[in-house]
């Protein structure tokens, strides 16, 4: 065993997983550098573990995203995911997790490691996905989602807020499904002018309130700007404009 019974615990702990395999745990932290200063022959490093972590991370957030997204499109959904799985992104995590007590790294390694090199970002983000590899191959991706869901989906509303600046309708139907599980639907309120200058407003509601409304030159320019509101009055959300 490469860890302590204390050290093994901890980190069980720490990820809220009971390993049938602990080795497949230990593994997972095992740097390459750290067989550099080994006698043991048989030890093996995270790198294979850390390719299946990347696809099993890949599923997970997209089955999440599609679940949760209903009505977003293929695009904004690809720019999401890709936000929630950037190396800062998974680093982070691993980092409030206390993923750098458990590396196992050669003297050098770790020296660099601990002055915060742009390595350590690197080694950190690989390392996450390890464990996600670690935890599907012990007890399968029902396992792998529950974790994710302590330490990594709750990310996701920072994430949409950043990335649906344009697109407020999403950001307001995430967030209303989140919250009450119900979808935002839109009625418009006011359709006037002439033909080449049309004046539109659209009210926005959540079950029977109404929550924002909104003007604009077209119908769905007027749902747009009553989400933005609705986004700002209902929950404090300010969207970028571009």
């Amino acid at each position: 065993m490469l860890f302590s019974r204390t050290k093994l615990k901890e980190v069980q702990d720490k990820l809220g997983v009971v390993f049938k395999r602990p080795d497949l745990l230990e593994l997972a932290f095992t740097h390459r550098s750290y067989l550099n200063e080994t006698v043991r022959t048989d030890l093996q490093h995270n790198e294979r573990l850390e390719f299946l972590g990347d696809a099993v991370l890949e599923l997970a957030i997209t089955a999440y995203l599609y679940r949760r997204l209903p009505d977003t499109p293929e695009g904004k959904m690809t720019g999401i995911r890709s936000a929630l799985v950037s190396g800062k992104s998974l680093s982070g995590i691993a980092e409030e997790l206390g993923f750098d007590k458990f590396l196992l790294l050669s003297r050098g390694e770790r020296k660099t490691f601990d002055n915060h090199d742009r390595g350590r970002v690197y080694i950190m983000a690989n390392t996450f996905e390890a464990v996600l590899g670690a935890i599907y191959l012990d007890r399968g991706i029902g396992i792998v989602e529950i974790f994710l869901g302590s330490c990594f989906f709750p990310r996701l509303q920072k994430v949409i807020t950043e990335q649906l600046d344009l697109d407020p309708k999403g950001c307001l139907q995430d967030v209303a499904q989140s919250t009450w599980k119900i979808t935002p639907f839109y009625r418009l309120v006011i359709e006037e002018g002439p033909a080449h200058n049309r004046r539109f407003v659209s009210a926005v509601y959540i079950g029977e309130e109404n929550v924002g409304e909104g003007e604009g030159k077209s119908k769905a320019e007027a749902e747009v700007e009553a989400a933005r509101d609705a986004l700002q009055k209902k929950f404090n959300i300010t969207l970028a404009r571009l």
